[in-house]
């Protein structure tokens, strides 16, 4: 009978051992499962949050070339006039036109590599003399210090 109870007690000790294995198998799987599907929202968060950054980081540089570049540019229309007057003094077939121009403002301000992207005008002295016009007027800072891409196209018109 001894050996019976001891059989009894052994197998029993077996069962809640394999039960207890069981257990912490299925208790550990549903916490690795649970984690990683929070790690999912977790990761869809930031990147939503890394959207809105971008959004509003793109937004913020619209608003900065809508007011802040055009109204510095306005600023300096006395400037950039000049190498239109120089050209016109030259009694030039063309009359009318515009010039586009692309630049890069640094985060101090700063004009960096501007260029000509398109021309309706033959001379090529008054594109470069526009270009330098642009390059020399100082920008507000960018917002957050980021490097801004701007396009602007220039219209002329003899009156």
């Amino acid at each position: 009978m001894f050996i019976a109870i001891n059989k009894l007690i052994h197998q029993r000790k077996r069962r809640q051992a394999v039960f207890a294995f069981l257990f912490t198998l299925l208790l550990g799987s549903w916490a690795w499962f649970y984690i990683s599907s929070g790690d999912r929202q977790t990761s869809s968060k930031v990147t939503s949050h890394l959207d809105h950054y971008a959004n509003g980081l793109a937004s913020s540089q619209d608003a900065y070339k809508n007011q802040a570049v055009k109204n510095t540019i306005r600023k300096h229309v006395s400037e950039l006039q000049k190498p239109w007057l120089d050209y016109l003094s030259n009694s030039p077939s063309i009359t009318q036109g515009a010039i586009e121009i692309d630049w890069e403002i640094d985060a101090q301000g700063n004009i960096d590599s501007a260029g000509i992207i398109h021309s309706e005008f033959a001379e090529k002295a008054f594109e470069r003399n526009l270009l330098t016009a642009v390059q020399k007027i100082k920008f507000p800072h960018p917002p957050l210090e980021q490097r801004v891409y701007v396009t602007h196209k220039f219209r002329f018109e003899k009156e």
